[in-house]
């Protein structure tokens, strides 16, 4: 299988050096990489052209005439590959020797794998470790990830659960780009694929870390692990705006499967599922606003039927609906 780097770029001259070398390091070394350039104005595009006048591989770099955000920029590296596989990429990470290896070798393996995702590492500017792992800070449970690498299952269920998805470490079938384009603009463009993937066939999770993630304070996206206090803060705060966009982004979910049902193997099953998920945001939604009598008889009964389990995050999505939110 051909592979492709999809490689989204913005301001990012300082470190896409040291990420551009690690694809150099591969043990498996792409085929194709496509950059999508967010007009930036440091430097980015002259490190990109140093590199490709010397790469052993293709180097396409696209530069958008104007700013069009994160998910706009990863759909246009996308839509640049020719490979089978695109892997995505961000510009100040490092992906270790074996990351494309590792990624490529299920889909390879058994074509119904439409997506790999995989853990990462964080690291400081310097590249020294600092806390965990991205599976350690989004709480990913060693029962769910076993699950998500046992087929055949329902994988939809499991992404409906909890995100799993890390768009720095994770590949994806090119046939799928019909069904995921244009990119959302409520979800991450990761998330995104990851879930749509999932109702295309089935997806799988590489337990060990397959990146350097650096942290650092101009990145666009960033990640930490959280500890109680920093979960009760961002619980007790979330907007009413941002249950909004909760609510809209499964909806937007629900339309596109709808609307590309003749590329799905089972639509039916796969509207059902979504519906019930959408149903289930809006209900936390109006219980977490109620006074904690009716905030403990709401969830209760969510917990009774096992929605904070098959839709949620179990122990966690039933204590953050118990916890409440603040109200203005």
């Amino acid at each position: 299988m051909r592979t492709s780097i999809a490689l989204a770029t913005y301001q990012g001259a300082r470190f896409l050096s040291q990420q551009l070398e690690s694809f150099l390091n591969q043990v498996r070394r792409p085929d194709e990489v496509c950059i999508s350039d967010d007009a930036s104005t440091d430097g980015t595009q002259d490190v990109i052209r140093a590199f490709s006048s010397t790469s052993p591989f293709p180097v396409k770099l696209v530069v958008n005439a104007e700013r069009g955000g994160v998910n706009k920029n990863f759909e246009n590296a996308a839509m640049n590959c020719t490979g089978d596989v695109i892997l995505f990429s961000d510009q100040d990470d490092i992906w270790l020797p074996s990351h494309i290896e590792r990624l490529v070798l299920p889909m390879e393996h058994n074509p119904q794998i439409m997506a790999v995702a995989s853990d990462s590492q964080f690291v400081d500017e310097t590249l020294a470790v600092s806390g965990g792992t991205q599976a350690q800070s989004d709480r990913f449970p060693e029962s769910l990830r076993a699950a998500t690498m046992r087929l055949p299952r329902n994988q939809l269920e499991l992404v409906l659960r909890q995100n799993i998805h890390s768009g720095h470490g994770m590949a994806f079938r090119r046939s799928l780009l019909p069904l995921l384009v244009p990119f959302t603009r409520t979800f991450m463009f990761d998330e995104w694929v990851l879930v749509l993937a999932a109702t295309a066939g089935f997806i799988t999770y590489v337990p060990e870390p397959l990146t350097l993630h650096r942290q650092h304070r101009t990145q666009t996206m960033g990640a930490r692990n959280k500890d109680l206090q920093l979960w009760a803060t961002q619980s007790k705060n979330v907007s009413q705006e941002q249950e909004r966009v909760q609510e809209e982004k499964w909806r937007e979910m629900l339309n596109r499967v709808h609307d590309c049902r003749e590329l799905l193997p089972d639509a039916k099953s796969a509207e059902r599922a979504l519906q019930e998920k959408l149903e289930f945001v809006v209900r936390r939604t109006l219980t977490r606003r109620r006074p904690l009598p009716a905030r403990f008889l709401l969830t209760v009964r969510e917990l009774v039927l096992g929605n904070y389990h098959r839709l949620g995050r179990g122990w966690l999505t039933f204590a953050r609906d118990l916890y409440g939110v603040r109200q203005p």
